[in-house]
């Protein structure tokens, strides 16, 4: 009796993010459908799509090689020492207060921003960098007191605090009751 022919097996996938940056023939080989809300690709790895069938929300056509942001990140100087770089920002990208012109120069090839990119005024040429925006740029006094995440504004903070502070709050700001 001859073996019959292995079935391929194909499956249907419901998610909120695919992420195919690093998907290849093979790995979309079983894929029969997806249904996914954002699906991020590169320009290498966007052809595949076609081996499927797929509904979804947002293509995000993130560069090779960059660096990718979901969250809050704050990048002080040490950030662009390592040669320029691309950044992806789906999250909340903040750039500190000490970062110079020359930091973005010799550090900061491109960013794609579809998130929140907080940045001092006095780096208002960041926007130069910026490829792809479907998110906001946000400047801020560089004078500013920079809170890199979630931040209570409770008796305790609003007295430690020196009178005309100027406050950047990456995150959400609960502000309670007395």
């Amino acid at each position: 009796m001859q073996n019959p022919e292995p079935q391929t097996r194909r499956v249907h996938i419901n998610c909120g993010e695919l992420d195919m940056r690093d998907a290849s023939e093979e790995s979309v080989a079983a894929i029969d459908h997806v249904n996914a809300g954002n699906v991020l690709v590169t320009p290498r790895t966007r052809p595949l799509m076609s081996r499927f069938s797929l509904n979804m929300g947002s293509l995000i056509e993130i560069p090779d090689g960059a660096r990718l942001m979901r969250k809050i990140e704050v990048l002080g100087r040490e950030a662009f020492v390592a040669g320029p770089q691309i950044l992806a920002n789906l999250g909340t990208l903040v750039i500190a207060p000490e970062v110079t012109i020359q930091d973005l120069e010799s550090g900061l090839a491109e960013i794609v921003n579809r998130g929140r990119l907080l940045y001092p005024e006095h780096l208002g040429a960041i926007a130069s960098k910026v490829s792809h925006n479907s998110g906001h740029l946000q400047p801020y006094p560089s004078g500013a007191r920079l809170i890199p995440g979630d931040l209570s504004l409770d008796e305790a903070v609003l007295g430690s605090l020196a009178d005309a502070t100027i406050l950047v709050v990456a995150g959400d700001l609960n502000v309670p009751q007395p």
